[in-house]
């Protein structure tokens, strides 16, 4: 297991794209930040894309009933 260090206070949602689906992206938040916190992770509530894991997500499948 790989631990992902995020350089922002909150990590919101995170999820498998990309031509490969190799690319991690990882949202952050700014809700409930601090002022001071802002100063501490000032790239809270930036998108982050993840490279190099070695490992894949897989396609949406869409199911209609």
């Amino acid at each position: 297991m790989k631990k992902i260090d995020i350089p922002a206070k909150y990590v919101t949602s995170c999820c498998f794209g990309g031509p490969q689906f190799d690319i991690l992206y990882v949202t952050t938040a700014t809700l409930r930040v601090t002022e001071t916190e802002k100063e501490l992770y000032p790239k809270s509530g930036a998108v982050f894309a993840v490279t190099n894991l070695g490992t894949k997500g897989k396609p949406l499948y869409c199911f209609s009933g």
